[in-house]
């Protein structure tokens, strides 16, 4: 068992080697930093997704299911038909038990709002019921909701998303404002609260929201036929086997066969979650394979280059060895010399994946969440680095004897 003082010593004479090799010590860190860097983003990235999906899958709303035309397994998305029909709804509404609520979800795509002198070309405009936030999940920043009579009768009334409101009125309130939406005047009733959510390109904050009959009878849209349904249960308990109710019923509806594939699509907050997992779990595959790969490159990196470092160093160590050092305080200095270049890599490491990790999100290109784990993780790399790939140099040189050694130095 070695002495504090020789270990004392033994440290001393590890943090001289590294100071001395400068190049050396530079490109083996920065090799490491460069994998350890890697493997923060791609952690911080990982909890991040898994934070969005709960915050996906929360926003859908843990009683709701929605009903799309068409079937996504068959059709491309731009070219499904419309296949749902208000008599869907009415045989939902009638037929099945538990329901809250079914409401039609009607779609019209980029229209110019105008207020005053301020226009904004409207990504989605959107028909829907009554009682709008609590149908879709989704509450008021301000102002009122749809009421049964609005709904009933297509008042001229909306709500704007709020980067509408923002685009039209700035920092102003539009509660009780006049916007006109294409030709059409219409009364702001409320403005939704920002979701900043983007799905198939498109800003989900930037919608108006009209009576259903509204939209109907001021834009000209096809009277038979509905863009999706939304239906909202009473308890989010056994929402697996309200879907499946929800799917044989349409089938029902729809007059469909066992051999016929179906017209629709059924979300429901379990296929939410799922499809979101799908996409981290590969998502995390890739960018795992990656960070390994990075760190197996900074890992060999340190190996080459201290194998070249033992051989340059073969009269220190023979020096040392003549003079009474042991194999084991030649081993512990050289793994020392690798743990701390390891370690200070994964220092650098952190700190380059939390400047990335900060400059992606205020790109809004990835939602990222650093954490303790995030930063124990990276260290745990760093050791077993570390220990796969600086354990055999410092064997090697551990194994020199002293004349050999020598001997080799001056040959």
């Amino acid at each position: 068992m070695l002495s504090r003082r020789i270990l004392r010593r033994i440290f001393t004479q590890s943090a001289i080697s590294l100071a001395v090799y400068k190049a050396r010590t530079f490109f083996i860190v920065a090799a490491v930093a460069m994998g350890i860097g890697a493997l923060t983003v791609i952690v911080a990235a990982m909890g991040g997704a898994s934070r969005k999906a709960e915050e996906l899958a929360d926003t859908f709303g843990p009683t709701a299911i929605f009903i799309a035309g068409g079937n996504l397994m068959y059709q491309p998305m731009g070219n499904r038909p419309k296949t749902l029909t208000w008599d869907d709804i009415r045989g939902i509404a009638n037929l099945l038990p538990g329901v809250v609520s079914v409401q039609p979800f009607l779609l019209q795509e980029k229209i110019t709002a105008t207020a005053g002198s301020q226009r904004h070309l409207v990504a989605s405009v959107i028909g829907s019921g009554e009682n709008y936030q609590n149908t879709w999940n989704w509450p008021l920043q301000t102002g009122s909701d749809f009421t049964a009579a609005d709904t009933r009768t297509g008042e001229s009334v909306c709500l704007l998303g709020s980067m509408v409101a923002h685009k039209l009125f700035g920092k102003a309130d539009p509660v009780g404002q006049r916007i006109v939406l294409g030709k059409t005047p219409l009364t702001v009733l409320g403005v939704l609260a920002p979701r900043n959510i983007v799905a198939a390109g498109v800003e989900q904050d930037d919608r108006v929201v009209l009576p259903a009959v509204a939209l109907l009878r001021r834009f000209n849209m096809d009277r038979k036929y509905l863009n999706g349904i939304r239906i909202n249960f009473s308890s989010p308990e056994g929402m697996q086997g309200n879907a499946d109710r929800v799917h044989s019923l349409m089938r029902a509806l729809h007059k469909k066969s066992d051999e016929t594939p179906d017209d629709f699509l059924v979300v429901s907050p379990l296929v939410v979650l799922r499809f979101v997992s799908f996409l981290k779990g590969g998502f995390g595959i890739f960018l795992g394979v990656t960070a390994l790969a990075g760190l197996i490159v900074g890992g060999c990196i340190l190996a080459n280059l201290f194998h070249i470092s033992v051989t340059e160093r073969q009269t220190e160590i023979g020096l040392k060895k003549a003079l009474g050092a042991t194999s084991q305080a030649i081993m512990i200095q050289f793994f020392l010399e690798a743990l701390c270049l390891t370690l200070t890599g994964a220092v650098a490491g952190i700190g380059i994946g939390c400047v990335i990790s900060l400059c992606l999100e205020r790109l809004d290109i990835l939602e990222l969440r650093l954490s303790f784990p995030v930063f124990l993780g990276a260290f745990v790399a760093a050791l077993c680095v570390a220990l796969f790939f600086g354990l055999r140099p410092a064997r090697k040189a551990a194994s020199f004897e002293p004349v050999a050694a020598l001997k080799g130095a001056a040959q």
